[in-house]
């Protein structure tokens, strides 16, 4: 699983039911040193970034607040049990973190320098989904449930295959629909979007799939990009208008 340790001077409680609060940090800290380690086999492409990420994970503009965590984690799910997601919290902003890059502090001088950090550009749990999509859209729905149920296995809290798996009448009537290619495809696009929290995948899933999205303002205004929204594209930058070049609508 891809997680990261507590951040110094940050109020921070680490959620999980029955797990004594220090086993939960060794647990932590022992998540984060695998998530971005050359060692860890699931980790198919590393790269270094100088990014802040890691300090300020809890101050981006929508983040993963208390209402996208719960929606996310701790609403019922397809395979009918508990994900073992850990999940680092903080008050002042009110925000949760999935605990995934580590910084580095490369020193350049004597108490300056930047901070690095390491993104696994590449991994077995995309190769996962990417393949379980892929036969999917193919028709192969027997091979499909084979990927996702092993990712199921190393991800849901006292696995137990017989009553966890999914199975084509289980995801179908999780999603409420007849069509089992349907069902799968919002399988797999759940499972990303826990599992990539905070890196990205999503929005290329919104793209491909045309999904809405729903923002939140700290203020508690709702944007909601429908669709076939436009504002899902870029704008065309402002040089490049002023040289003739239409911009796009919106």
């Amino acid at each position: 699983m891809l997680v990261k340790p507590c951040l110094p001077g940050i109020p921070l409680a680490v959620c999980g039911n029955g797990i004594p609060f220090i086993c939960r940090l060794r647990i932590i800290y022992e998540l984060f040193a695998r998530y971005t380690n050359s060692t860890e086999k699931a980790n198919f492409l590393l790269a270094g970034a100088s990014s802040a990420w890691a300090r300020e994970a809890f101050y981006y503009k929508y983040g993963l607040n208390s209402i996208i965590a719960k929606g996310l984690f701790s609403k019922p799910n397809v395979t009918g049990t508990t994900f073992v997601y850990i999940i680092l919290e903080s008050s002042n902003p009110e925000a949760k973190v999935l605990p995934k890059f580590k910084e580095n502090f490369v020193e350049t001088g004597p108490g300056i320098g930047y901070a690095l950090i390491y993104i696994p550009l590449f991994s077995a749990e995309e190769t996962l989904f990417n393949r379980a999509e892929a036969n999917v859209m193919s028709g192969n729905f027997d091979a499909a449930l084979s990927d996702l149920n092993a990712f199921v296995s190393t991800r849901v809290r006292n696995y137990n295959a017989t009553g966890d798996n999914l199975t084509p009448d289980k995801v179908k009537a999780f999603y409420k629909t007849t069509d089992l290619k349907t069902a799968l495809i919002s399988t797999i696009l759940d499972f990303k979007r826990m599992e990539f929290v905070g890196e990205g995948f999503r929005w290329f899933d919104i793209l491909r799939h045309r999904l809405p999205v729903t923002h939140r303002t700290k203020d508690g205004a709702v944007i909601t990009l429908t669709a076939d929204d436009p504002r899902k594209v870029l704008q065309i930058p402002q040089f490049a208008q002023s040289n003739g070049i239409t911009p796009n609508p919106r």
